[in-house]
């Protein structure tokens, strides 16, 4: 259980004393006290809240992080707002490189053999080690963090704890994960939300 998982646990718990506190106090001291009580407890409640979503909102568009990715640096943004910072990059790079797709550039036979389960360990890192020569030998677009600015080289990896944060907050909050289509990327179909920027079997 990760630090803030236990400090929603905490301040639940908190919470309910507070809860069971006021209604307690409805036999014995009726009225004002009630209200104060329970007025307490929501605004600690509701303060609480406020403190987790600077946790669970992207930098970028200021939303719930309902698919949450992490880039290499650490720092985390929603799916979308990743997509369209690194499509602005591919578009600069297709601009001086038109050709340029980021799955033609490994040879279908490589793939194919790649997939092979009984491909032997010394194969499989031969084979990588040629990928990773023809990648540098050719221009690729440059992807960085939105904040750090640090060069991003590989697929940012999905964060199932904020994932599973963002729901839980969302629940409480009465909200949804909103429905939403996957986008094409510049007119590439892809398979997975980064198979349009980055090579599938990229070796650095």
């Amino acid at each position: 259980m990760t630090a803030l998982e236990r400090r929603i646990k905490h301040l639940e718990e908190e919470n309910k004393k507070w809860r069971d506190a006021a209604l307690a106090s409805q036999n014995a001291h009726p009225g004002t006290l009630q209200k104060q009580a329970t007025l307490l407890a929501n605004t600690r409640f509701d303060n609480f809240l406020s403190a987790v979503d600077e946790h669970i909102c992207c930098a970028i568009c200021t939303m719930k992080m309902w698919h949450p990715y992490t880039l290499s640096c650490g720092h985390t943004f929603c799916r979308n707002c990743l997509q369209d910072w690194f499509s602005t990059a591919l578009a600069q790079h297709m601009a001086a490189h038109p050709r340029y797709n980021p799955q033609a550039t490994i040879p279908q036979h490589w793939r194919a053999t790649l997939a092979r389960p009984d491909l032997s360990l010394a194969a499989r890192r031969h084979i990588e080690r040629e990928i990773g020569m023809l990648l540098d030998a050719l221009p690729q677009p440059t992807y960085s963090c939105p904040t750090c600015r640090v060069e991003v080289r590989n697929k940012p990896a999905e964060n199932f704890v904020v994932k599973h944060l963002v729901r839980t907050v969302a629940g409480v909050q009465g909200e949804s994960c909103p429905k939403e289509d996957p986008p094409t990327r510049l007119g590439q179909p892809v398979d997975g939300p980064w198979d349009g920027f980055f090579p599938v079997f990229r070796k650095d």
